[in-house]
């Protein structure tokens, strides 16, 4: 079994090089899960690979993050993934749990994570569920239902894991719910093997604090690895 991961990447702040460096300990870890950060360039002609990065031509910006997303996955296709996560610097991964996890899904219709529901903007009513950006698992069917359905994607006026997730409600595609741990349980959670994602941002708090906590919790789930 094979997995790719997708990480939206920038070096736009400090605390994004941080975290960066920490995904570079343990994203060459597992001998079946690639990993690679996803990044747009405006001196970019062509999407190409270069030292564990993928890099798309564009801006970095909320709005580019669904056409580096697609080029990035675009790029990743001819190679026999059984599912692929796009997922953000701020998240850890525990990789052995994983993919002992995926072993037991379903290769095919399988699109996952923690969802939310999603408001029509004009009546407020309930439209559809989408999976958080956070961590987004697509068996290798989905993610080409999504690329071949990419101008569904890029015309819904939003933002990336909403635009996906408005893709898969237009396509009947259900979700299979996977609960993340947040940062504040991470280092009980690490300890119990009861999750195998951790969502480390500290919303509406001084961000620098998230890479010593990511630290802390990776000497826990990759005790072998130099951090």
């Amino acid at each position: 079994m094979r997995i790719l991961i997708l990480i939206v990447s920038s070096e736009n702040l400090n605390v994004y090089k941080k975290e960066k460096a920490l995904w570079r300990t343990y994203m060459t870890s597992h001998s079946e899960i690639d990993a690679y950060f996803i990044e747009s360039r405006l001196d970019v002609s062509t999407t190409y690979i270069e030292n564990q990065t993928i890099y798309t031509h564009g801006e970095e910006s909320y709005e580019q993050l669904i056409p580096k997303t697609l080029d990035a996955l675009q790029l990743c296709m001819s190679t026999d993934y059984d599912y692929i996560i796009r997922t953000n610097l701020s998240m850890v991964w525990d990789f052995n749990a994983l993919y002992t996890y995926l072993q037991n899904c379903p290769k095919e219709r399988f699109y996952a994570g923690q969802y939310g529901p999603y408001y029509n903007k004009e009546t407020l009513d309930y439209w559809f569920h989408f999976v958080g950006g956070m961590g987004i698992i697509m068996s290798k069917d989905i993610a080409t239902l999504l690329l071949e359905n990419r101008t569904i994607t890029e015309s819904f006026p939003d933002v990336d894991d909403i635009n996906i997730g408005y893709t898969m409600h237009c396509l009947g595609v259900p979700i299979k719910l996977i609960y993340f741990c947040d940062w504040e349980k991470s280092i009980d959670c690490a300890k119990s093997k009861s999750n195998f994602f951790y969502r480390m941002k500290q919303e509406g708090t001084d961000r620098e604090n998230e890479p010593a906590l990511i630290e802390k919790l990776l000497s826990i789930l990759y005790p072998q690895q130099n951090l």
